[in-house]
């Protein structure tokens, strides 16, 4: 080990660095991905249900 320059020892803990926090941003992408999701089909299940409603009043309405 006493025969790699200390600038080599730089650039070797800099790509683990960077390979770790790769990884770190990939799985937290992933779980907030997720929760966007979630939220996305809440939401259209919300708008459904207002447009059914709608077409239920609009169908239903006095002439």
């Amino acid at each position: 080990m006493e025969t790699i320059p200390w600038f080599a020892w730089i650039a070797i803990i800099a790509i683990i660095v960077w390979g770790v926090l790769s990884v770190i941003n990939t799985l937290s992408q992933r779980t907030s991905d997720r929760a966007a999701n979630h939220s996305e089909n809440e939401e259209i299940e919300l708008l459904k249900r207002r447009v059914e409603d709608l077409e239920y009043r609009f169908n239903h309405r006095e002439t």
